[in-house]
């Protein structure tokens, strides 16, 4: 379990999935401060940005895991080095509070 990874994604709201906002964190807190990203669509929100976003934003939930195919005649012809990476997501709307 120690090579899981979790990550989330924040967004305005369901139509803005398709919008990732350029985002540099310039001082690595991991949280898009004024100045690290550019506004593309307007909606005064970044975007594609790491975090859970607040009331109402859409939150993206992304679990990453590195699978080694234990057969080793499979795992010499699928994946890296017989590593799959798995990927789940779930996307939610964050509640009005």
């Amino acid at each position: 379990m120690n090579k899981l990874e979790i990550t989330t994604t924040a967004f305005k709201d369901f139509e803005d999935l398709d919008v990732q906002d350029p985002w540099n964190d310039a001082d690595g807190d991991d949280y898009p401060d004024e100045g690290e990203w550019t506004d593309t669509n307007g909606n005064g929100f970044c975007d594609g940005c790491s975090g859970l976003g607040s009331g109402e934003n859409v939150a993206i939930y992304t679990i990453t895991y590195p699978w080694k195919i234990m057969t080793p005649l499979i795992s010499a012809v699928v994946g890296d080095n017989g590593i799959i990476e798995l990927t789940a997501y779930s996307v939610v709307k964050n509640e009005p509070y």
